[in-house]
């Protein structure tokens, strides 16, 4: 757990702890459908966490979702996103067979960082109704879930974890380009080459690699690479992993008792200086300054 201090002690701070930050199994709750429902009596009985995202995927069967003055029937194959805070009740047939998940506002923010679009999706005043071209590969993550869930074993969890975050963008990225008329396989192409895309930022964004190096594990050219990101986010590939540094820069220095040359030092940068320009070019301020300011609130 990192330790929240003031600026001041951040700044004078001797040692660091592992500042590689790891989903944990807290972040992600997975049941089956069957033990959600039994747990609630088989009714409508209202749900509502405030700081928790819901998924209900349905494999088999139909269910009813009631939120607000609304009714929503599912049917086999859909996935229902229900955004924090809301809440919903929750009837299935009998014999239905699927999965609930909740994702803490960690795990949210992680698929965040693959698909900006999500913002839209977890801050929405009605569930969001997916229906996934590959539905069986959703389920199939969603077992896998259970299983490390059970077993404890967390190498295995933090790879399904990572799975569950990808599995969302892309539904939410498929939906993006079912609104825009957009279905296209090129479209589809692009969503999964920019997921892919992500996922490896996600795990080097630290190293400072460079962007050649992300287009050989890809197997594409810079060029390719650029019009899938622009297509789908309006980014360019760097600007992608430069936001995701700074987004990690600001959580170091908000909740860690780290000092602003060890933030640069985690993210790759052996020039406590060049992190400041860049922390500065990216936010309007030095890393010093952003960290004093937060903590007046």
């Amino acid at each position: 757990m990192d330790t929240v201090v003031s600026p001041q002690d951040a700044e004078t701070a001797d040692t660091a702890p592992d500042l590689h930050c790891s989903e944990v199994s807290e972040s992600v709750f997975v049941e089956p459908l069957e033990s959600f429902m039994q747990l609630h009596g088989w009714d409508e009985k209202v749900v509502q966490r405030l700081d928790l995202l819901h998924l209900i995927a349905l494999s088999s069967a139909r269910a009813t979702v009631v939120y607000s003055e609304t009714v929503d029937a599912l049917s086999a194959g859909d996935v229902l996103l229900v955004p924090p805070g809301m809440p919903f009740g929750l009837s299935c047939d009998a014999d239905a067979d699927g999965y609930v998940v909740a994702l803490s506002a960690e795990q949210s923010e992680r698929v965040l960082s693959l698909s900006p679009a999500f913002a839209q999706y977890a801050s929405a005043e009605v569930p969001v109704r997916f229906k996934p071209p590959t539905h069986a590969d959703t389920v199939d993550t969603f077992e896998k879930l259970l299983a490390v869930s059970r077993s404890g074993d967390r190498e295995a969890g933090l790879a399904v974890h990572a799975a569950l975050c990808s599995t969302v963008a892309y539904l939410v990225a498929q939906n993006d380009s079912v609104l825009r008329g957009d279905d296209s396989p090129s479209s589809r192409s692009a969503t999964a080459l920019v997921i892919a895309f992500s996922e490896l930022i996600e795990r080097d964004f630290r190293t400072q690699r460079p962007l050649s190096d992300y287009c050989d594990a890809l197997g594409v050219t810079e060029r390719a690479l650029r019009r899938a990101t622009h297509k789908c986010h309006g980014q360019t590939p760097l600007q992608m992993i430069h936001a995701r540094c700074v987004r990690e820069a600001k959580r170091l220095l908000r909740f860690t008792n780290v000092s602003v040359a060890h933030v640069g030092s985690a993210l790759g940068f052996d020039d406590p200086a060049y992190f400041n320009r860049f922390f500065k070019k990216a936010v309007g301020e030095s890393p010093r300054a952003w960290r004093v300011a937060r903590a007046r609130h």
